[in-house]
């Protein structure tokens, strides 16, 4: 889930957020939108701004609120034990993506990374991005060159963690040859585990289904 700081950055930077054309929203939650992001009525802004200010840091980061651009999500893979915590990104041959529609520099990478540094709890964490192919944004020289955007709300020690913490990026057959497992015989989709169902040639996986 999306920390409370970056809540916050994004009901102080509302010129930095984009109004996703395809946004369905209930009236009151596109008027408050409205007046944070567009200032509309003029000088509206401000009062929505206090507003939020008044309500990030104490509801619950499970509730659905006007002010909350990221929400809370379920990560790819998480892998856990009592002294390291890794979250796995997976794509097919989609884009990598970014975390929100409302800010597009946010990347699910990055997301996933800060996840890691959360969850952690004093243990070691990383993460690892899975894709078809390289991706072009899955290099580390492409994630040094996000950061800055992509999690405004931290300062550069805390990002310089995020890009420390990155293990790189894998193809689905490099994950299943270092596992010892055969590419061909994995499901296309996590609805296939269920069933048995077995993929007719060999294709990218992705624990999205």
């Amino acid at each position: 889930m999306p920390a409370r700081e970056l809540q916050l950055w994004y009901v102080e930077h509302p010129g930095a957020l984009e109004w996703p054309a395809d946004a369905e929203l209930s009236p009151e939650t596109t008027r408050l939108r409205r007046a944070l992001i567009q200032d509309d009525p003029p000088g509206s802004r401000a009062r929505a701004q206090e507003r939020a200010r008044e309500l990030v840091p104490v509801r619950s980061h499970l509730s659905r609120e006007w002010w909350r651009f990221e929400s809370a999500t379920v990560l790819d893979c998480l892998l856990m034990t009592d002294k390291l915590v890794v979250t796995v990104t997976g794509t097919r041959v989609e884009p990598l993506g970014a975390a929100t529609p409302w800010y597009p520099a946010r990347s699910r990478l990055v997301r996933d990374l800060e996840a890691a540094r959360q969850l952690a709890s004093g243990r070691r964490w990383a993460s690892v991005l899975i894709s078809e192919d390289p991706a072009p944004d899955g290099t580390p020289e492409a994630l040094e060159r996000a950061l800055a955007l992509a999690a405004p709300h931290l300062d550069r020690a805390a990002r310089d963690e995020l890009r420390a913490a990155y293990l790189g990026n894998l193809t689905w057959r490099e994950a299943c040859a270092a596992v010892d497992l055969r590419f061909d015989t994995l499901p296309d989709t996590t609805a296939a585990l269920s069933t048995g169902a077995l993929p007719s040639r060999p294709s990218c996986k992705s624990s999205r289904g």
